[in-house]
């Protein structure tokens, strides 16, 4: 599920926001999952517990946190999520830029500029091909693709082990590469327990990689040949 949040101090005005992208899910259909915050200590604790959000949008000033230090955390979580301010004044200052946001809304906000944004939001984010989905401990999850180093299997689980941190959920490995391959070219099964983003690949030797962080994963015998043919062609 997509997860959109919205943060600003301003009770009446947060309301507002929300309800209009509620009434814009409802017209194009899509399962978004819209949470509103007064406070920005709250938005990092969600993120911190329930994964991270592809949409965020921000009032710069926010009573107990400067919007664009919030903004900046948040694109330091996942450097993937769109940053949108929302406020009553026009900022030029470069601190605004420094977080590349996608746009800026300046209040009152209209309902028809919103749902523009919104629809070009969706095209940016170009969700299917540049997340994986899955689901763990009773949420939903969305993980940026270039922020995985590589699946790993684990009985009746498998282990996601991000740039960032680690998670688990019920699968299996095999489903996990069909996804990945339809998705992006650039994971590799090395082994029946491991399936590796080639990014993260610091070394290859042949019978293990290295990947980033010094771990070192083994390579299958049988697939010793073929991994070394994608590496050598990856890299050349």
């Amino acid at each position: 599920m997509l997860r959109l949040a919205i943060c600003d101090n301003d009770v009446s005005f947060l309301n507002y926001l929300y309800y209009s992208l509620r009434k814009w899910v409802i017209s194009v259909g899509l399962n978004i999952d819209i949470l509103a915050f007064e406070d920005g200590d709250d938005l990092l604790y969600n993120i911190e517990e329930n994964g991270h959000f592809q949409i965020v949008l921000i009032e710069i000033r926010l009573k107990k946190r400067d919007g664009l230090s919030l903004a900046t955390q948040i694109v330091h979580k996942s450097s993937s999520t769109i940053i949108m301010f929302v406020s009553s004044h026009v900022y030029c200052h470069k601190r605004v830029y420094s977080v590349h946001p996608f746009y800026f809304f300046t209040k009152p906000v209209r309902y028809t500029e919103l749902a523009l944004i919104m629809k070009k939001t969706l095209k940016r984010l170009d969700i299917d091909n540049q997340v994986f989905y899955f689901y763990h401990k009773n949420h939903n999850y969305w993980l940026p693709i270039n922020e995985i180093v590589y699946f790993f299997s684990d009985g009746r689980r498998v282990g996601v082990v991000s740039i960032n941190k680690n998670y688990f959920f019920y699968d299996k490995l095999d489903a996990v590469n069909e996804v990945m391959q339809n998705k992006a070219n650039k994971f590799i099964r090395i082994h029946k327990s491991y399936l590796v983003n080639m990014c993260y690949i610091t070394v290859y030797q042949p019978d293990n990689v290295i990947m980033k962080g010094n771990e070192s994963l083994p390579i299958s015998r049988s697939k010793r040949s073929l991994i070394k043919n994608i590496l050598h062609k990856e890299r050349n």
